[in-house]
């Protein structure tokens, strides 16, 4: 087994590290969270048209919602199987534990419905949450680096299925927690929720954002996904290997870390090794710090790991 991330070139103890394992199982985890506004994603694209025939039938775009979901889903599929073989533990869905949002019982969300209904939520939401918990087996299996780079650009592309409308431009977060999006040009925006309808100036939203985000301590992961989100040229996958390049370089410096208990692959290799086990330890960022680096980076370069 390789002494060396097949991802990152890290020191490591499978073909993946366990930095860039937290980071899939975070990615994971978020995927599961987005998959609950696909349905109705796709419900909204397979409206356009008159349905008269000619070009009145025809979706916006070259893929229609339902086209982009459908190798999200082969992926997601394709990976539950290899785990479920590799460890013989067969997925099994249960009704999800919650809580809801704090939205209430009147929020849209197809996951709040199911936590109060105690039934088991979308597939493949419950492919995406049973896959975050079961990284370990993915980091250690022949084949992990195209698992982990397969599922990070199925998490990817999930996110901006339904949650960044290519058009449409970050605005903020409403009071409910709804993010906001706009279209250029737009001076005012409207929370979608039905239960909300607060009315935003798109502007003054987005100083605020920038504002409140400039000193905000997050982990690399959480920068990525946060500035995939205003940056519409580049995904998360490519963000955390811009961040980490800059990590390593000295131009992004730690202003903290996030000290939590260890998790079970350190536990079991702390016991093989004879040793007290080493607390999980996630090095935190300022956000502006992190944004201003990565704005510096050319956007010829973009696609480069490390550009």
């Amino acid at each position: 087994m390789t002494t060396t991330c097949v991802r990152c070139g890290a020191p490591a103890d499978a073909f993946v590290c366990r930095r860039e394992s937290r980071d899939l199982a975070a990615a994971l985890t978020i995927a599961a969270g987005h998959v609950e506004d696909a349905g109705p994603v796709i419900a909204r694209q397979a409206r356009y048209g008159t349905g008269g025939g000619g070009d009145g039938d025809q979706l916006p775009g070259d893929l229609t919602a339902a086209d982009r979901l459908a190798p999200i889903a082969r992926a997601l599929g394709h990976w539950v199987a290899v785990v479920a073989r590799a460890t013989g533990r067969a997925p099994r869905w249960r009704a999800m534990a919650g809580p809801p949002c704090p939205v209430g019982v009147t929020c849209p969300h197809s996951t709040c419905a199911s936590i109060r209904r105690r039934v088991a939520g979308p597939p493949l939401a419950l492919q995406a949450a049973w896959l975050s918990q079961r990284v370990d087996a993915l980091r250690s299996h022949p084949e992990a680096k195209r698992a982990f780079g397969e599922l990070h650009a199925a998490c990817d592309d999930l996110e901006r299925l339904v949650d960044r409308p290519a058009d449409k431009e970050l605005v903020g977060v409403c009071d409910c927690g709804k993010v906001l999006y706009a279209r250029e040009g737009w001076t005012v925006i409207q929370c979608p929720l039905p239960t909300c309808k607060l009315v935003w100036h798109v502007e003054r939203s987005r100083d605020i954002l920038r504002e409140h985000l400039g000193d905000k301590l997050v982990t690399a992961t959480e920068a990525a996904h946060l500035m995939a989100y205003m940056d519409s040229d580049r995904t998360q996958d490519n963000l955390r290997k811009l961040i980490a390049a800059r990590v390593k370089s000295g131009l992004i410096v730690a202003h903290g870390e996030i000290v939590e208990e260890p998790d079970d692959a350190e536990l079991k290799l702390a016991e093989q090794e004879a040793r007290d086990p080493a607390p999980k330890v996630t090095p935190t960022y300022r956000f502006g710090e992190v944004a201003a680096a990565i704005a510096a980076v050319p956007r010829r370069n973009r696609e480069g790991a490390a550009a």
